[in-house]
């Protein structure tokens, strides 16, 4: 069996996002969306952090992106990333 590796799965799945997608306005498109996100993270691909880079990219991909939209995204962008980084802790309940 031959083990294929991926050289760029963070640029990959934000084209598979942003090929098909105008905004956060289907469920697939919401799915690619956190497909996106979750790479950024798993891959810790820093410049794709920065939501200016993220921005940049959106806008030089689809030119007509809605700005309100984008806005969206970019503020669900650093919530999601934020949420990736908090990491796993034992929840002690007060009774």
């Amino acid at each position: 069996m031959t083990i294929i590796k991926e050289k760029h799965p963070v640029e990959r799945s934000f084209k598979s996002w942003i090929a098909l997608s105008n905004g956060i306005a289907h469920q697939l498109d919401e799915e690619r969306f956190f497909i996106f996100v979750k790479s950024v993270h798993a891959y810790h691909a820093t410049n794709w952090k920065d939501v200016n880079f993220l921005k940049k990219k959106v806008l030089e991909n689809n030119p007509g992106f809605d700005n309100n939209r984008l806005q969206r995204i970019l503020d669900l962008y650093s919530i999601l990333l934020g949420f990736c980084k908090v990491k796993h802790q034992k929840t002690t309940y007060i009774q």
